[in-house]
């Protein structure tokens, strides 16, 4: 019986991170809803630091634990997904600047022909 009520303790607990990590993602949805946004992530990490601050000046209970590492597991998945952007944007520009030289060459034969 002990090792159910472990088993559904887990759960709880596990079901609470799942939920926390759906609501930290829904949060960051709604702070970055642009990608030009992106700029922002360091003011927006700067308040955070600040509240957590003020919320460890507090006894920790487990879900506050819990929290705290859903919100360090968050914050390096942000950090990926900027890495990630950067890297698109960076061959999106590569890419354009093909494509123009591509026009500029098909310009270039169509003046011979």
């Amino acid at each position: 019986m002990s090792l159910f009520n472990f088993n559904s303790g887990k759960m709880m607990v596990e079901d609470l991170g799942i939920e926390a990590k759906e609501s930290a993602v829904r949060e960051v949805a709604k702070l970055l809803p642009l990608p030009e946004l992106l700029h922002s992530i360091s003011s927006i990490k700067a308040d955070y630091i600040a509240r957590q601050q003020v919320s460890l000046s507090f006894p920790l209970c487990k879900f506050q634990v819990l929290m705290l590492a859903n919100d360090a597991q968050l914050s390096t998945m942000v950090a990926e997904q900027v890495e990630q952007a950067q890297a698109g944007l960076k061959s999106l520009a590569s890419s354009e600047k093909t494509v123009n030289q591509l026009r500029e060459n098909f310009v270039s034969i169509d003046r011979y022909i």
